[in-house]
């Protein structure tokens, strides 16, 4: 079990079941068809990334194998690509719920207003927790 004073203890990020994995490739899907990162334009990167892995997860898939994106599970490149030949990308599973005004939501079914107030609640939790340990350390000084 996380430790409940760990400021980051009650981030979405580290629910159980939200992060499904990662994974590397070499190559991304296009409009034109699959070809190595090292062919992609910039603008075809991001296309692929949004498009295929972001936007296609969020798809219903009924030939869904549980090792590729759909049906709630994305794919997230967690860090900046440069002049790589292989890509890692994390998967998230969109349906896990978070808790929102009373009510239990998946992530994937959360408005734009949903989604900032839960980063501004968790963000302000992760900073008053902080901020209380900080002072409770002072205190202590005398």
């Amino acid at each position: 079990m996380a430790n409940a004073n760990n400021a980051a203890s009650h981030f979405s990020l580290f629910m159980p079941g939200l992060y499904k994995g990662h994974f590397t490739a070499k190559e991304l899907k296009s409009p034109s068809g699959n070809k190595p990162l090292t062919k992609f334009t910039v603008a075809e990167f991001v296309e692929s990334n949004f498009l295929y892995d972001f936007v296609g997860g969020l798809l219903n898939i009924e030939t869904y194998n549980k090792t590729t994106v759909g049906n709630g599970i994305v794919a997230l490149l967690p860090s900046v690509n440069s002049d790589k030949t292989t890509i890692g990308r994390i998967l998230l599973d969109l349906n896990k719920k978070v808790k929102i005004n009373g009510e239990e939501k998946s992530f994937k079914d959360l408005t734009e207003d949903e989604l900032y107030e839960v980063t501004r609640t968790e963000l302000y939790t992760a900073y008053k927790k902080n901020f209380d340990k900080v002072r409770n350390d002072f205190s202590k000084l005398g």
